[in-house]
């Protein structure tokens, strides 16, 4: 159970879904040749502007080889949604196609779970010039932590071990900001989730712990389709 619950605000929260990039599944992938989006999100509320992930960063050869990359420029979709974004990004983990975009925003406070940043030091984990560039204003939290009074980062370990979600207090209910807490709508529905052997227990913990929460809305990283709520508890 999450601890607490974040403070309403009682104002508007605004959440919008921008397709940041898209790649190509590797032969060596159980599913091979597929096209997997990848959603960056961003929240406008009373306190601010936040964006959750940032997808691809600029080109890199070895991984462009391998996934065939399609990037759509963010820079270009925040200004079509009328920010120019200095407050907040929020990394659901440090993969390089969650925050390879961090660089583009030097003036804004980028919250990680230190665990994260641990597992990100394993060789091959990340880009880590995408994560460790000049300007970065890095904060490291353990465990739950408010951003804002609407606004509270969770661990949600079991993709990786220092992911984390975002659940949001809005007029409507929580919605939650999953990433790749599960894969899809339809995963976190049946608890299920893209996760190593060793970590099926915390996964399916992690989406209990969510589920907790009585969201009205989840939404995903790799998922155009949310889970909402219906009288029989989701669709």
């Amino acid at each position: 159970m999450i601890s607490g619950s974040p403070v309403d605000m009682g104002g508007c929260v605004n959440i919008v879904r921008l397709h940041v990039s898209d790649v190509v599944t590797p032969d060596s992938h159980p599913l091979p040749n597929t096209v997997i989006s990848n959603y960056a999100y961003l929240v406008s509320t009373a306190s601010g502007v936040l964006l959750f992930d940032t997808g691809l960063g600029p080109p890199h050869d070895e991984l462009d080889a391998i996934y065939r990359p399609t990037r759509y420029d963010l820079p270009r979709l925040l200004s079509q949604q009328g920010v120019s974004m200095r407050d907040v990004v929020v990394n659901c983990h440090l993969h390089f196609d969650h925050c390879g975009g961090n660089h583009l925003f030097p003036h804004a406070r980028i919250v990680v779970q230190r665990t994260e940043l641990e597992e990100a030091q394993t060789p091959g984990y990340t880009v880590r010039e995408w994560v460790d560039f000049e300007g970065a204003s890095m904060d490291f939290v353990d465990g739950e932590h408010d951003i804002w009074p609407a606004a509270r980062v969770v661990p949600t370990p079991g993709h990786t071990m220092g992911h984390q979600s975002l659940v949001l207090l809005t007029p409507e209910g929580p919605v939650i900001l999953a990433g790749q807490a599960a894969e899809s709508a339809a995963g976190f529905d049946e608890g299920t989730g893209d996760w190593g052997p060793d970590r099926q227990e915390l996964g399916a913990t992690s989406i209990a712990r969510l589920k907790a929460v009585s969201p009205t809305r989840v939404l995903f990283a790799h998922d155009e389709c949310e889970w909402r709520v219906d009288a029989h508890g989701s669709q």
